[in-house]
């Protein structure tokens, strides 16, 4: 189990990543408030594709589902033991690892989980201000 110290630098290690991937314009954390974060449309529709996949695969169920989700994703072999909560559709599997590369997060199974919840969590709907940026 994890203290609030580093639940708090495992979030705000993976909103860097975000961030750095263009998928957030900012984010910040407010003491009794929480976390609060500032969408990109580029962000905002991979948050969206993800959601479906961590809660459709059951990828937060378990502290090493989105890890094994990102093997499978990747054309790696199942750990004995492990299976997959449903049947991997191939735009699932390209959406994971085109999102997962974007975030640097291959194989970072910490990263991974804590990406889930941020996802789950504070997933953009459709009241959430998005911040649109011309591409270059």
């Amino acid at each position: 189990m994890l203290t609030n110290e580093e639940m708090h630098a495992a979030f705000d290690r993976v909103l860097g990543c975000m961030l750095k991937a263009g998928w957030l314009v900012n984010y910040s954390y407010t003491d009794g408030k929480g976390w609060h974060l500032g969408w990109t449309d580029s962000g905002s529709r991979r948050a969206t594709a993800l959601k479906e996949i961590f809660l459709g695969y059951g990828l937060l169920d378990g502290d090493l589902n989105a890890l094994m989700f990102d093997k499978l994703a990747h054309g790696e072999s199942l750990p004995a033991g492990f299976k997959l909560q449903g049947t991997l559709k191939p735009s699932h599997a390209r959406s994971w690892r085109d999102a997962i590369a974007e975030v640097g997060m291959r194989g970072n199974d910490d990263g991974l989980l804590t990406l889930g919840h941020i996802i789950d969590g504070w997933c953009p709907d459709a009241s959430t201000r998005i911040k649109v940026i011309p591409e270059n």
